[in-house]
């Protein structure tokens, strides 16, 4: 979605451009600060996907520790 939003704002400054409502100074101010609101963004997200792959690990190693031990002996019969 960021990604989305960020070549929307691209290309809304492009055609401001091409129409002459904006200058070309004004279109690298822009991305300038753009890319200093959609760099955080973009770590938050990825922080979020970080959060949720953990948070399954740590399901899956809690299903393992809650099962029952097995016996050795019935490996050795």
């Amino acid at each position: 979605f960021v990604n989305f939003l960020q070549q929307t704002v691209y290309f809304t400054l492009a055609y401001l451009l091409l129409r002459d409502k904006i200058t070309l100074g004004n279109l690298f101010t822009m991305q300038i600060y753009s890319f200093f609101i959609f760099g955080p963004l973009q770590e938050i997200g990825s922080v979020i996907i970080s959060y949720r792959e953990a948070e399954a690990s740590l399901n899956n190693m809690k299903n393992l520790l809650s099962k029952p031990v097995e016996s050795l002996r019935m490996f050795l019969e």
